[in-house]
């Protein structure tokens, strides 16, 4: 049986979404459009509902895996069943159906925390990871796998939460590898993950964070406060004198290919020195993302490649090579989809120990022309902060 919020869901029958109507380029693909089916729970197996509920949407968090799959560079490995297709994934919206399996009214436990969603609950969600690539979320209405979803804390906005469903958790996942005491060079420090992850370096410890920005004062400033900041268009980071006298203990690259250019200046700089220690003195360098940001697989061998045999290669190459080696140790994290994560993060947002940082776009107008100009931005890798499109207001 479905719970319903009101008659008024139960008869509209359809809604405006973002489509991408096929792969390729943003203006030309993506459209928001109006008379498309809303999503309800029988649209899934009965055996499937109590893992699923039907919110109406307030926000919606634009991240590249969104860009990624419109581009059709990974159709074949994390395109949609069918086009056109609703784009985003990590979505903020009201519960407006949910299966009677998935409320309980026994007292919440690990267990049973994916089961207590009822209608009119304010939630966030990640994109269903086992669905690969996000989509189904930027519409009035979504259909929300409950898997990695929880309430919204009193006090945080629509736009906070959706923010922080994918880009908190992955710069949580990273933070992991910081130590107490660690000097920290953040690349991409200003993005969306990374202006999580500022904060979180002071959080976990960090004695200094530099960061690596188009906007150097932005990330100087709170809730940033990185202790230094360098605009990469005016200074070659890696050639800097002091950091060079004063290597850091971790290098965290969030934007791509950082390794190649650290792997060129070992060659150049001879025993001029790094800017990050060596392994055998517990230099570390730490990412998440592929040599090329926007790279193409078109197969699950190429993605193999790119994300377990190439990255394995590097992390046991600089560990066998420790003694001798210029390089800090190599080692690629990644997104943790789980439920504690996100609840943890929205702990963390709700006590003020990290705060979404928005771009100055956001919240985005849910019409065409602005939806593409975020998706453009995106694309781009220049946005400060996170992009959210805000679908309805609370």
């Amino acid at each position: 049986m479905v719970q319903s919020s009101s008659h008024e869901e139960t008869v509209k029958v359809t809604m405006r979404a973002a489509q991408g109507k096929d792969y390729g380029d943003i203006d030309e693909m993506l459209n928001v459009v109006d008379h498309v089916p809303i999503p309800h729970l029988e649209d899934k197996p009965k055996k499937e509902r109590k893992n699923w509920i039907v919110i109406k949407t307030l926000a919606v968090a634009v991240a590249p895996g969104d860009v990624r799959v419109l581009s059709g560079k990974t159709r074949e490995l994390q395109g949609p069943p069918s086009l056109p297709y609703i784009v985003g994934g990590d979505v903020c919206g009201i519960v407006v159906e949910a299966d009677d399996t998935t409320t309980t009214t026994e007292p919440q436990s690990p267990k049973n925390k994916n089961h207590d969603f009822r209608p009119g609950d304010l939630v966030v969600a990640m994109f269903n990871i086992e669905d690969l690539g996000p989509r189904g979320a930027m519409g009035e209405y979504a259909l929300v796998n409950t898997k990695v979803c929880d309430k919204v804390p009193d006090g945080v906005s629509p736009e906070e939460a959706a923010a922080v469903a994918s880009s908190g958790l992955a710069a949580m996942a990273v933070a992991q590898c910081i130590q107490k005491g660690d000097r920290i060079l953040i690349f991409g420090a200003g993005g969306g993950v990374g202006s999580y992850l500022t904060q979180l370096a002071n959080h976990h410890g960090a004695s200094f964070v530099a960061g690596i920005s188009r906007h150097p004062q932005r990330i100087l400033e709170p809730p940033l406060s990185c202790d230094e900041a360098v605009d990469y268009t005016q200074e070659n980071p890696w050639e800097k004198e002091e950091w060079i006298n004063d290597p850091f203990d971790l290098v965290i690259d969030l934007i791509g290919g950082c390794w190649i250019e650290l792997i060129h200046h070992s060659k150049s700089s001879g025993k001029g020195g790094m800017i990050v220690k060596t392994a055998k003195k517990g230099g570390r360098f730490v990412t998440m993302v592929a040599d090329d940001p926007w790279f193409e697989a078109h197969s699950f061998w190429k993605a193999t490649i790119l994300f377990a045999l190439l990255p394995a290669w590097r992390a046991i190459y600089t560990r066998v090579t420790r003694p001798i080696s210029q390089l800090p140790t190599y080692s690629m994290v990644f997104l943790q989809g789980k439920q504690e994560k996100l609840t943890e993060a929205l702990s963390l947002l709700k006590d003020g120990t990290i705060v979404s940082c928005l771009d100055p776009s956001s919240p985005v107008a849910f019409t065409t022309e602005a939806v593409r100009s975020a998706f453009r931005l995106q694309e781009s890798r220049h946005a400060q902060g996170k992009i959210v499109v805000r679908v309805a207001q609370k």
